[in-house]
């Protein structure tokens, strides 16, 4: 087995997390911008019917796994382009 090389282990931990801190970049940014289109529309003390939000709850676990599906897929074509 070869030895192991310290500054390729510091880069493949670097990449494992980097997406984890996209992440975290990502929610803040979605987080604003929610946060300033709610300011905008100006209904935000309106309370929803408990059917619509049990259809967006669905609505919003479908694209969450729609996402996690995408983001799987990109993860391997990035894997594979490294290889």
């Amino acid at each position: 087995m070869p030895p192991l090389d310290p500054r390729s282990s510091r880069q493949e931990a670097r990449q494992a997390v980097a997406p984890l801190a996209d992440a975290h970049v990502l929610r803040r940014r979605a987080e604003t911008r929610l946060t300033n289109q709610a300011a905008h529309a100006g209904d935000a003390g309106a309370e929803p019917e408990p059917q619509d939000v049990q259809h967006l709850l669905h609505e919003l676990q479908v694209h969450q796994i729609e996402l996690e599906l995408q983001n799987e897929e990109l993860r391997l074509s990035h894997l594979a382009l490294d290889s």
